[in-house]
């Protein structure tokens, strides 16, 4: 690399650490939001089986098709946030190794 000019020296070592420390940001966000999805998981299956225990019982009354309703807009809310990541991966190689190390992380979390 010595008979090329300094920027391009300058703009590969630039490059090779915002790639390196942005797919290492993506690699503990993934394991984070794998590790806070689960819980969510747990918490809101806790609060539907009660639910459903006290509407077996008689103390309350469950309007299912509700239920069902705000459950798809939370899915459709996840799929507009799925919109934005893809979107951030267009500033590639930086945004894609982001989503490379947010994979990583959420298959090991």
């Amino acid at each position: 690399m010595s008979g090329l000019p300094s920027f391009v020296n300058d703009l590969t070592l630039q490059l090779g650490v915002g790639v390196t420390v942005s797919g290492f940001l993506g690699v503990v966000v993934g394991y984070a939001m794998k590790k806070v999805l689960k819980l969510f998981a747990i918490v809101t299956g806790l609060y539907l089986a009660s639910l459903m225990y006290l509407a077996y019982r008689g103390v309350i009354t469950v309007h299912y098709d509700k239920v069902v309703q705000v459950a798809e807009e939370g899915v459709a809310s996840l799929n507009s946030v799925w919109g934005y990541l893809s979107t951030f991966a267009g500033g590639l190689p930086i945004g894609g190794s982001f989503l490379v190390g947010l994979a990583v992380g959420f298959k090991k979390g």
